[in-house]
């Protein structure tokens, strides 16, 4: 299970890379084409089509790596480091999450990854943030 888990959430990790790569390489082979148009057009449409199945399937990939952190972090093992030094977390008053305490990574109560870095504090606190500047 760890290894497959591992599998995932490097796919994930690529996924926009690569997929970024094939929209290029449709680009790349779409500008010789202008010269007859109906290629072109047709080009563009697949781009399109690319871009949408691109982005379902890193949806249901997000899900599915999800799914399986959860089932990792239920047996107190971390899905990034494979330490059994999970703990259970209070995010707020109604949810939970998780840490390790060997890697310091975070996970939500979906299973989620966490950037510590990342705050999201709502317009009200940006807007404060800005007339104490």
């Amino acid at each position: 299970m760890l290894w497959i888990n591992r599998i995932l959430r490097g796919t994930k990790a690529a996924y926009v890379y690569v997929a970024f790569a094939i929209i290029f390489c449709e680009f790349l082979i779409t500008f010789p084409l202008m010269l007859y148009p109906p290629v072109a057009i047709l080009m563009v449409f697949f781009g399109i089509l690319t871009l949408v199945v691109a982005t379902i399937g890193y949806k249901v990939l997000g899900v599915v790596v999800n799914t399986s952190n959860r089932q990792l972090l239920r047996r107190a093992i971390c899905p990034a480091c494979q330490a059994h030094t999970i703990e259970e977390t209070m995010q707020d008053e109604s949810r939970t999450g998780w840490s390790c305490g060997n890697c310091d990574v975070r996970f939500d109560a979906h299973g989620a990854d966490i950037d510590p870095n990342l705050r999201v504090d709502g317009p009200a606190a940006t807007v404060q943030h800005l007339q104490h500047a």
